[in-house]
C-alpha cells in the first residue's frame, strides 16, 4: 500500500488508519504490530515537525508484508536532509531519557524495536526504512 500526505501532524489520523487497515487486510487483524505503529507515527511526527522548516511538504508512506509475520515500511520526503540512523538522541540514553534533544526520543525507539533500518539520500530525497517483526500472543 502506498499513500501521500501532506507533511502535517493533521494527517497522522489518515496514515496510523491506512497502516492499520492494511494490516487487517494483510494479516486478518492488526494484533501485534503495537510497535510498528508507535514507529510509524514516531517518524511521521518528526518529519512532519522538522523536515521542512516553515514550508509544507509531502510525506510518500508505503508497507508491504514480506513473509507471514514481517512487514517493511518506506518513508520518503524532499525535506532537509537528515539521516535517522546516525542521530545521536543524546548522551546516556539508557539512564535519563529527560537529556534527549527534541525528537530523540521517537527515533530512539525506531532505533532499538525495529529491524533491518536503512537511510539514503537520492535525487533531493530521503529515504528511510525498517522492518516490524510480528509480535507473539500472550
Amino acid at each position: 500500500m502506498k499513500i501521500r500526505l501532506k507533511a502535517t501532524t493533521e494527517n497522522l489520523t489518515k496514515l496510523i488508519s491506512a497502516c492499520e487497515n492494511y494490516l487487517i487486510s494483510e494479516f486478518s487483524s492488526d494484533d501485534g504490530f503495537n510497535l510498528l505503529i508507535t514507529a510509524v507515527e514516531e517518524a511521521f511526527v518528526n518529519i512532519a515537525s522538522y523536515a521542512y522548516k516553515n514550508e509544507t511538504g509531502y510525506v510518500d508512506f508505503e508497507i508491504f508484508r514480506m513473509d507471514n509475520n514481517r512487514v517493511k515500511v518506506i518513508f520518503s520526503d524532499r525535506g532537509i536532509p537528515f539521516n535517522p540512523i546516525m542521530f545521536n538522541s543524546g548522551k546516556n540514553v539508557e539512564n535519563n531519557l529527560d537529556i534527549l534533544i527534541p525528537g530523540g526520543l521517537g527515533i530512539e525507539l525506531i532505533k532499538r524495536s525495529m529491524k533491518n533500518l536503512r537511510y539514503k539520500y537520492i535525487n533531493e530525497k530521503n529515504i528511510f526504512s525498517f522492518e516490524a517483526i510480528r509480535e507473539k500472543s500472550k
